[in-house]
């Protein structure tokens, strides 16, 4: 019997996760995987020697078929994006293509090329210098802060899950009262320059110019009454910070101002 395994590794001196295949024997035998990079062979083995307690590996898939764990592997390693993540140690994928040597997924080789407004366009060497300096160094969302030996066994343990059965952790979830007002507080009250709603303008004329009036319709349209918030409208209360929803023809009670917030400073009488 074969599988396919993820090691947990939870020090700090290498990346959280590595995937890889072997027989079942040798995983419940101890092994956590062979690692050949140049950037982390040398770490990894010398960390297995002095905190093999660091190390937890478990069975995410089984077969028979050495070929289809392989394979199973490849796929896994190859929609993970490994060797460019840096949440995992592996630097190649199981048919044996490192790094660059790999075949380049830019362009039309990209996945979602054709998909989205940015559907046969490619971005411009100063758009991706601006989106590098945005995730890099000291502007990077989690620079300079370890992760919590708790959080990624969270992490490994929703991804064991996932691999197993193919299906998020989050499915059939839903954000807690408390976290669905975080989120909105953090968005609420921001908005795009002038010059970001005319690029968004400039680009939905040219998307939409190419569809008829029928088309557009026959693709998006849809009955207005199925719209939930058709014959309604948002009200806010400066003073409480309470949100409503009135009839449209309902009077707006004293106090309040139509909109969703601050930004609203009109009422409607």
């Amino acid at each position: 019997m074969y599988c396919v395994y993820l090691t947990t590794y939870n020090g700090s001196k290498l990346p959280m996760f590595y995937i890889g295949s072997s027989s079942i024997k040798k995983v419940n035998s101890g092994y956590h995987g062979s690692v050949g990079s140049k950037l982390y062979k040398e770490i990894y083995n010398q960390e297995l020697i002095d905190n093999p307690q660091l190390f937890n590996t478990k069975i995410i898939f089984t077969s028979n078929d050495r070929l289809l764990c392989r394979n199973k592997e490849n796929y896994l390693q190859i929609k993970l994006n490994v060797i460019s993540n840096p949440m995992y140690i592996n630097r190649s994928y199981a048919n044996g293509c490192f790094g660059d040597n790999y075949p380049k997924r830019t362009g039309i080789n990209h996945p979602l090329y054709g998909i989205g407004p940015m559907k046969g366009r490619l971005h411009s060497k100063e758009s991706k210098e601006k989106m590098s300096h945005t995730h890099t160094g000291e502007n990077h969302w989690n620079f300079n802060n370890e992760v919590p030996n708790e959080t990624k066994s969270k992490i490994s343990a929703s991804l064991v899950e996932y691999y197993k059965h193919n299906v998020s952790s989050r499915k059939g979830k839903k954000c807690t009262p408390e976290h669905c007002k975080k989120n909105g507080d953090a968005h609420r009250g921001i908005s795009h320059s002038i010059e970001t709603k005319d690029k968004i303008k400039s680009s939905l004329k040219n998307t939409l110019s190419k569809f008829t009036k029928d088309e557009l319709k026959s693709k998006f349209g849809k009955p207005k009454e199925l719209n939930g918030m058709f014959g309604k409208i948002r009200i806010y209360n400066p003073t409480t910070k309470e949100r409503k929803i009135l009839d449209k023809f309902e009077q707006i009670p004293e106090n309040w101002i139509r909109g969703t917030g601050p930004k609203y400073q009109t009422s409607m009488t």
